[in-house]
């Protein structure tokens, strides 16, 4: 399994509020080159084939949109976790009030620059993946490819 520096805590942002959002806390200073957590692959959601450094995150999304749509008892405890989480909630679904508060909120200072990045974030390779990895109408697609823009490290979602 997985190991987890014993100097760190993972609870709610506010301990008397469990509706808060979980944070990762620090319980002792963590010296230079300590190790923080150690994920073994067989824990993370990423390809099983060959990885290309140039790629898109196709594969990546693929592999998260299999583990989030298995049968009930196939589902491991993070792909339960990113089923419980919101839907729709890269700026790109937000409202359009929503979305022009964030870019007002950004200024002409604060990246992304381009407001167009959200949108370039979300469909970006799209045409690339293969079918039906690239239908941006079904919903548990659509909720695989945001997680992945929201949570992947290159081609690897890891479960901390």
């Amino acid at each position: 399994g997985a190991t987890i520096n014993e100097k760190l805590q993972i609870r709610q942002v506010d301990p008397d509020d469990p509706t808060s959002p979980k944070g990762i806390f620090a319980t002792e200073n963590i010296e230079e080159g300590e190790v923080i957590c150690e994920i073994p692959m067989h824990l993370m959601i990423h390809h099983e084939g060959e990885l290309y450094k140039n790629s898109s995150d196709c594969t990546t999304v693929e592999a998260t949109y299999k583990a989030i749509t298995a049968e009930e008892h196939m589902l491991t405890p993070y792909a339960k976790y990113l089923l419980q989480q919101p839907r729709n909630y890269i700026p790109l679904f937000w409202s359009d009030e929503g979305y022009d508060f964030l870019l007002q909120m950004l200024g002409k200072y604060l990246p992304p620059q381009n407001s167009d990045m959200y949108e370039l974030l979300y469909t970006e390779g799209i045409d690339m993946c293969e079918a039906p990895y690239n239908d941006i109408d079904d919903a548990m697609m659509r909720h695989a490819r945001m997680m992945v823009i929201a949570r992947s490290d290159y081609a690897y979602m890891i479960p901390f």
